[in-house]
């Protein structure tokens, strides 16, 4: 029974998973425009409505939404979205700056703004996508909130209480900005996962952390506090919680004071150094505890149903080159752990200048780099896994996969492949064990016979069946981008991180094929074309496992 709660939780997660604020992006991008001067402020027009508290005013436009949310049940002329909102804010701000003592924001009243409602901002309409809770600014100048009118929802977590985790949360990226802001990827785990921890402090009857965030951890513990994609940033909330639990949530104060003159890991290990402590020790025990120990978190009952994935590990010592800074891997138990270290209880070996720690002979390894900065966090993504046996699902019609494994087209003879297409070199080759398609190919001498692992291919299946490979060979990737489109395969087990193909090969869009679903998903991150995918409700997609993907230069 416990296995199939699992599987449901999981199920839903995926689903819900979109929740999320705009906040450090947006400032990432003001901090690039502003190159250290002082923005103007933000025009605002279509704001027909306002409404004035102590600390706040709330402005939104005449296109509200006819929805209960949005009712004036006691007559007064105010929304009773816009009166919740006010008073959820100054409960806020009384919780997080006079009673945990937490720095004021820079001015005295902010304003926020209502998204979706008929507002301009800068001569733009000011619009989020209903998975965008919403993002805080600071410009120099002045500093703002802007919100969804209708804040998304899940199962587990109703409209009114993700507004006011959502408040919690930006009001708190206005503090933030008080202490430091040295926007970067490396720093984004601490604004974003200390955030999400003010949504649980402040209001510690709304879960949403666990059931939105925390299986972007769980799920994948090699990825490392440090991964700055999707949903991880948000999940480090856990990581937070549990120092928080274990001394006291004045070590959150004291990082974001450190913060202000060093980099978020320095800033983490300086405040635990306060308790005697060190950020080394405190990863490796956090992932200790997560494993063995979830008394050490808040709401440890919900958290019970995302356990810590193990199932694609494997008991080889080289595995450790694939886990990220902060990140750990935890191996079979058949696994003879003095072929990772010796027998102490707590014990390291350094390999690729990163030291690695087994925590008391249990079955995990953590990594902690000597050495931190934004390219260690890709090196996973170009390398690939030994393992001795994976499946991959194969649908019906048409499929754009990764088969990850060196193999001669004649090993597929057992599946129900129609026809096989590979593009290489500016050329498409086939297989088939059709005879006129067979045929066909050897006519115009394009049969294929070896696939490399890093290749993609085009596969027509007669019926759903899996695919099984013999295993993974151990070794570098080396991708080949051609000037003009290539057609790539991921040969690791681990997703590979799209972005790297921007930073590395100067790519300008990547196409994949989803096989569930039959459809385009995109990457880019040329503002111009992301800007007219998403007017055509294309899917963005930012990590790519056993799918095959086309890569624009």
């Amino acid at each position: 029974m416990k296995r199939l709660l699992i599987i449901l939780f999981f199920s839903v997660l995926f689903l819900q998973a979109g929740r999320i604020d705009a906040s450090f992006e947006k400032m990432k991008e003001l901090q690039s425009k502003s190159n250290n001067t002082v923005l103007p402020k933000v025009l605002l027009s279509g704001a027909t409505n306002s409404y004035l508290s102590e600390h706040f005013t709330v402005y939104w436009g005449s296109v509200a939404t006819a929805t209960d949310l949005w009712a004036d049940y006691d007559g007064n002329d105010i929304p009773d979205f816009i009166e919740n909102t006010s008073s959820i804010l100054e409960d806020v701000w009384k919780k997080e700056v006079d009673d945990l003592g937490f720095n004021k924001p820079l001015f005295e009243h902010i304003n926020v703004y209502i998204a979706n409602t008929g507002l301009y901002l800068d001569g733009k309409e000011l619009e989020l996508s209903d998975n965008i809770c919403g993002y805080a600014v600071y410009n120099g100048d002045e500093e703002f909130i802007v919100i969804n009118n209708i804040p998304p929802s899940s199962y587990y977590t109703k409209p009114m209480d993700m507004l006011k985790i959502t408040l919690a949360h930006e009001f708190f990226h206005l503090i933030q900005y008080t202490y430091s802001l040295n926007f970067n990827d490396i720093n984004m785990w601490l604004y974003e996962g200390t955030a999400v921890l003010m949504e649980k402090t402040v209001f510690p009857e709304i879960p949403d952390y666990i059931y939105s965030y925390a299986s972007a951890l769980t799920y994948t513990p090699n990825y490392g506090l440090l991964y700055y994609n999707g949903l991880s940033p948000y999940s480090t909330s856990l990581f937070f919680d549990y120092i928080t639990n274990k001394y006291s949530l004045d070590v959150i104060k004291s990082i974001w004071q450190y913060f202000g003159s060093v980099d978020s890991v320095e800033a983490v290990d300086k405040a635990l150094n306060d308790y005697n402590t060190t950020l080394k020790e405190e990863v490796y025990s956090f992932y200790d505890s997560l494993e063995n120990n979830l008394s050490m978190f808040s709401n440890s009952n919900i958290l019970s149903y995302y356990p810590v994935e193990k199932d694609y590990l494997i008991c080889n010592k080289e595995y450790i080159k694939y886990i990220l800074p902060l990140g750990a891997t935890y191996i079979s138990s058949s696994c003879d752990y003095t072929s990772f270290t010796n027998e102490s209880s707590v014990s390291t070996f350094s390999t690729d200048n990163n030291d690695v720690f087994q925590v008391n002979q249990k079955d995990m390894v953590v990594v902690y780099p000597d050495d931190i900065n934004i390219s260690t966090l890709y090196y996973d993504v170009m390398k690939v896994v030994s393992k001795d046996e994976f499946t991959i699902d194969v649908k019906e019609g048409w499929n754009l996969l990764s088969l990850k494994d060196d193999l001669n087209t004649s090993d597929l003879d057992e599946y129900p492949i129609k026809v096989l297409w590979v593009y290489k070199n500016s050329q498409w080759m086939g297989y088939s064990k059709e005879s006129y398609i067979e045929s066909f190919l050897k006519d115009n001498n394009i049969t294929i016979d070896f696939i490399e692992a890093n290749s993609a291919v085009w596969i027509l299946a007669d019926y759903d069946f899996t695919y099984t490979a013999n295993g993974i060979k151990e070794g570098e990737i080396v991708y080949e981008v051609d000037d003009n489109w290539s057609l790539i395969g991921n040969a690791s087990l681990i997703d590979v991180n799209l972005s790297i193909f921007s930073k590395n090969y100067g790519s300008k869009i990547i196409w994949s094929w989803d096989n569930n679903s039959s459809s385009w998903g995109y990457y880019t991150e040329n503002s111009d074309i992301k800007n007219t995918l998403k007017d055509l409700n294309m899917s963005e997609i930012e990590t790519i496992n056993s799918n095959g993907f086309w890569v624009k230069k």
